[in-house]
């Protein structure tokens, strides 16, 4: 009874991601208007199937395989392979094509100002790294001094532990 439950349950979650991983899609269509599902080869859907392949594997922390069956399951057909190639072209394509890039930056922020998405800690860090990019001087100095005290306070309390 305890394995059925079990089942259950991650079926359950999987149903979770995967409706929140269609959320994603959706509202980047929405932004967009393209759909990143349809069975095409026009260089505005590539595209934006990269963006959305990006957005799973950095944020959602999807394989290369459950990326390829979420398009699969949405009746676009795909393999990992395809996932591979996408998220390397994704950079020539962004720099082509500018709207891309403001495009993923919508859809991540529309992610994290949602009460929905849990902020995995490889998010949080990327989420990070973006936001420092557009810091100027004096706010990359106080950011630099508060990380250098949050960092001494963390071996602290690592020493107290083992001490």
């Amino acid at each position: 009874m305890i394995w059925r439950a079990n089942g259950l349950e991650k079926k359950q979650k999987y149903n979770m991601e995967f409706n929140f991983n269609l959320k994603i899609a959706n509202i980047l269509r929405e932004v967009s208007r393209l759909n990143p599902f349809e069975n095409s080869r026009k260089r505005e859907i590539i595209e934006i199937r990269s963006v959305l392949i990006k957005i799973l594997r950095d944020y959602q922390g999807l394989t290369l395989y459950e990326i390829a069956d979420f398009f699969r399951s949405n009746n676009k057909a795909m393999d990992h392979s395809t996932v591979i190639y996408s998220l390397k072209n994704y950079e020539v394509y962004t720099s082509y094509n500018s709207k891309l890039i403001g495009w993923y930056d919508f859809i991540v922020h529309a992610l994290f100002q949602s009460g929905e998405f849990e902020k995995s800690f490889i998010a949080k860090r990327k989420v990070l790294k973006n936001r420092i990019d557009c810091l100027n001087k004096k706010n990359l100095d106080e950011l630099l001094m508060y990380s250098e005290a949050l960092a001494s306070e963390q071996i602290n309390k690592i020493n107290t532990l083992y001490i």
